[in-house]
């Protein structure tokens, strides 16, 4: 009986543990040619997991049900396909060009004219506005990843940080590469925010738009899609309209959207756990390192990962006593800072309209974190109000988005030792991290000292006491009005202004070095840029 026990134990934890384990699958897409495709989703249904193939139509996604496992393949301009697994590990897809019908497609063009997809001389795609409050982003800009052929999106993956769009590729060596953003025919700010000189990335622009009050987004390729804008969408322009209360529906209309999303890093590079720290096979290489009496090294003595096999040998922590099992390998020294992030999203909208106009207001809550403790702790709040009336002649429209943000702790980029990610590149193998905690020298204050090790800091140092805040208010708005003069012929006057301001501080240690001093830095930026247009307008633009 006990021998049947064990035997039912062993085979339910052998099950558990196969189950458990995530099997990587990889596979190729092209189209009917055999052509490869870039930027397809490919998508485990049911599951969080996600890959985006490479330029070579690659792709790499790990599942733990090999078997029962459905893969979702999609792209713009091709047949959505779910793809059964079947326990094969080796995938060659081939997706069919989509055969809709684009004759009575109704698209947005430059200005926010609209007109019919067959009369535009152009190349222009849409995104579909519900694919990007699905698994939603802090920085709407990410979200268009894969959905528009020939975009390029590339970003840090921090929360909160700079995306750079890219259409068609590079057009130019030493001059902005990136598309116009234009949100209800307004050009708005979409600078980069990792240009200021502290290894900080304030994100840019184009992140302030709010999924929720977003209705299409229209990407215009190339200079002949947007020539209308003139030099500044020489790159191409990324058209978005908001939503808007609907002119003669008198039912009041309530929206209430929550959305929550989990990340975690689903892999790590494969680390070498056979040498530790130390230089040319040696663990120390002066034997003023060695402890009188002990024969034990201290740990930090170097601050690379070419000494010798860790069998155990004696090493010391910072603070000179034994570390249990002495010279090993520490396999999880590095994975361990790493934990599951959130990002939580609630949205309530009230719109109502009569028969000579209508409104919407909005109201956006969002609260992210990231995978590395007490980072990027971001807390934004927007509002936006459109309304339009008629008044004989003339409708007037109006409309407003402000956009308050606070983020704390923003990881320190580049590899500064200041970052907590520059131990993720830097820390040998036999760093044991229980001796990097307590990370406050009881006798000067400030962090224990990493012996010669000087390329990072201690990692809990600066998740704990590195610190930096910013705050950034950003308002769009405008006011139109518009002009019927007769049957076929209308005048728009129009006067927007997009106003930024941000303000920051940062609080650390100089250069890394155990000293009481800390370094202060404060910015204030305030941007405010108008816009007037006057447009005579066909009234047949569907035409």
């Amino acid at each position: 009986m006990k021998r049947l026990l064990v035997l039912l134990t062993t085979s339910i934890f052998i099950v558990a543990f196969a189950y458990g384990q995530k099997i990587p699958i990889r596979g190729v897409v092209a189209d009917e040619k055999g052509e490869p495709l870039e930027g397809v989703t490919i998508l485990l249904k049911g599951k969080t997991a996600s890959a985006i193939s490479r330029s070579d139509g690659s792709f790499l996604i790990n599942v733990e049900d090999v078997k029962n496992g459905v893969l979702v393949v999609s792209m713009v301009g091709y047949t959505t396909q779910d793809v059964p697994i079947n326990g094969k590990v080796d995938l060659h897809i081939v997706l069919a060009t989509s055969a809709r019908d684009m004759k009575d497609v109704i698209v947005v063009s430059a200005l926010g004219l609209t007109k019919r997809q067959k009369s535009i001389g152009y190349s222009t795609q849409s995104v579909d506005p519900n694919r990007i409050t699905e698994a939603r982003d802090v920085n709407i800009t990410d979200a268009l990843a894969g959905k528009v052929a020939g975009l390029q999106v590339t970003t840090t993956g921090q929360p909160g940080s700079s995306t750079r769009v890219v259409i068609r590729g590079e057009n130019s060596i030493t001059g902005n590469n990136q598309p116009l953003w234009v949100v209800d025919g307004v050009p708005i700010q979409n600078d980069m925010g990792d240009g200021r000189g502290d290894n900080l990335d304030y994100g840019n622009g184009a992140a302030d738009l709010n999924p929720d009050d977003i209705a299409s987004i229209e990407v215009l390729k190339g200079p002949n899609a947007a020539a209308l804008y003139g030099s500044r969408a020489a790159n191409g322009a990324i058209l978005v309209t908001t939503k808007k209360g609907k002119t003669g529906d008198r039912t009041l209309g309530i929206s209430l959207d929550q959305n929550t999303m989990w990340n975690t890093i689903s892999e790590f590079p494969k680390y070498q756990n056979e040498y530790g720290e130390g230089g040319n096979g040696s663990l120390v290489t002066n034997g003023n390192n060695i402890v009188p009496g002990t024969g034990a090294v201290r740990m930090g003595t170097s601050g690379s990962t070419w000494g010798m096999p860790m069998l155990g040998q004696p090493f010391d922590n910072f603070a000179g006593q034994p570390i249990p099992g002495g010279y090993l390998p520490q396999p999880s020294n590095i994975t361990s800072f790493y934990k599951t992030s959130i990002t939580n999203t609630s949205n309530l909208s009230i719109s109502k309209g009569d028969a000579n106009g209508s409104f919407r207001l909005s109201y956006t809550n969002l609260y992210s974190n990231d995978v590395l403790e007490n980072q990027n702790l971001i807390k934004r709040n927007t509002v936006s109000l459109s309304g339009t009336r008629k008044i004989n002649w003339l409708t007037l429209n109006t409309w407003v988005l402000f956009t308050n943000q606070d983020t704390r702790d923003r990881t320190v980029r580049n590899l500064d030792p200041a970052s907590p990610m520059a131990a993720y590149v830097y820390m040998p193998r036999s760093f044991n991290i229980s001796a990097l905690n307590p990370y406050v020298d009881p006798l000067t204050g400030n962090s224990i000292a990493l012996g010669s090790t000087s390329s990072f800091e201690n990692p809990y140092w600066s998740l704990n006491e590195d610190k930096n805040e910013d705050t950034h208010n950003r308002v769009i708005g405008g006011l139109s009005a518009i002009s019927r003069l007769s049957s076929s012929l209308s005048l728009r006057l129009q006067g927007a202004t997009d106003m930024n301001f941000l303000s920051s501080w940062q609080y650390r240690e100089l250069g890394g070095k155990q000293t009481p001093q800390g370094s202060y830095g404060n910015l204030e930026q305030h941007n405010i840029n108008n816009d007037y247009q006057a447009l005579l307008m066909f009234n047949k633009q569907l035409s």
